[in-house]
């Protein structure tokens, strides 16, 4: 399916959110919780889980919250103006729950990956399309923060100049989410109910990050490698772990531009030799690095050549606002449907980025190349 950007202009009431309906009370549900605090108004928050020590948990933590036993009966309430349902279930609920939740009338927010496969995808996209709506994603999680700004101010003038390159790898030797990493939650183990392994789980955030940089007009994906090292504690008897924990991909951008961009892509939670961490945008006139995590620093770093000795220089970016990346998927999407941000990760953009994730594992399943449009 291709996704035109003019897709995701939608005639907005630029209107504060009113309330937050917040589905799963689990972990990820405190940080939405924490950011509607900090929304203007601030709005009320509702909650719904059919975990009663869950819901209590949470509303130890946020008192202010309305509780419920049920999603259904949750999104039964009568809508009270702009209203946004955070979906913050497992993968495997996402496509029902996104999707009972644009029937009610409210745009979403939901956690990542969007949905367990592009099939699911398209249907929600269309109709969130259909009412209107908007569909957001978590995945934005490292968008706005000063760094990638400044790369983006620099990705875009002639800096780099043409025959652009990126070597985005990250490796880590033992870092598998419900493994190393949240041990408690040992679903992102279980394809039936995460969707997959490191690529859904952090190369939603790799590609979302890189698209909103590099602006694509379309993408092939020449080919693509899983991989399942096996290593580590041993499991208990039974447990299901049929998750990839690296993902290997060739990609061809082509950009808004005009530009080509070349990826060699690297996503590893577990790996044999040295753990990496790469990020490199290299054109036939210079370089660029960036420190696009929150935790990682607030730089970026271009390298060039002048008269046959190599420089580079770097600039330290600040982030002023403070903002967490739990908090910032929230905040700016009120910033977005309020018309104080331009750029979201939301609709046709969101559904790109998840389209992509989905034809990287067709591709590394079946050998095909595939090319995606996001005209």
């Amino acid at each position: 399916m291709d996704y035109p950007k003019d897709a995701a202009i939608i005639v907005l009431k630029l209107a504060m959110i009113k309330r937050i309906l917040i589905l799963g009370a689990g972990k990820i549900a405190h940080d939405h919780a924490e950011a509607a605090r900090r929304l203007p108004g601030p709005p009320k928050i509702a909650a719904a889980d059919p975990s009663e020590a869950a819901l209590q948990r949470l509303t130890a933590a946020f008192a202010e919250i309305e509780c419920y036993g049920s999603v259904d009966a949750m999104l039964a309430l009568p809508l009270e103006g702009t209203e946004v349902a955070i979906v913050a279930t497992p993968p495997y609920l996402h496509y029902p729950h996104v999707l009972a939740a644009l029937r009610s009338g409210r745009s979403i927010l939901c956690e990542k990956p969007l949905t367990m496969n592009a099939e699911e995808l398209r249907l929600l996209h269309r109709e969130a399309q259909t009412r209107g709506l908007h569909l957001a994603s978590c995945s934005s999680r490292f968008l706005g923060r000063p760094s990638f700004l400044e790369a983006k101010r620099l990705f875009d003038s002639p800096t780099l100049g043409d025959g652009l390159r990126i070597t985005w790898r990250r490796r880590f030797s033992a870092g598998r989410s419900g493994y190393e990493y949240q041990p408690s939650s040992r679903w992102f183990l279980d394809k039936g109910k995460a969707g997959g392994g490191c690529l859904f789980d952090w190369g939603c955030y790799d590609f979302t990050t890189l698209h909103a940089l590099i602006e694509p007009r379309c993408v092939t994906i020449n080919d693509a490698w899983l991989g399942y090292p096996v290593k580590g504690k041993p499991l208990d008897p039974g447990l299901v772990f049929d998750v990839e924990t690296q993902v290997c991909a060739s990609l061809r951008y082509v950009l808004r531009d005009g530009r080509t961009l070349h990826m060699d892509y690297e996503r590893s939670t577990a790996c044999f030799g040295p753990e990496i961490d790469l990020h490199l945008i290299e054109g036939d006139r210079g370089a660029l690095t960036w420190d696009w995590l929150d935790w990682e620093g607030h730089s970026v770093t271009r390298y060039w050549d002048a008269a046959g000795e190599p420089h580079h220089s770097t600039i330290f970016c600040p982030d002023v606002a403070g903002l967490d990346p739990m908090s910032r998927p929230l905040i700016q999407l009120d910033a977005a449907l309020s018309g104080r941000l331009r750029d979201q990760c939301w609709d046709a953009d969101a559904a790109f980025d998840h389209e992509l994730l989905c034809a990287l594992y067709e591709t590394a399943a079946d050998g095909k190349v595939r090319s995606l449009n996001h005209e």
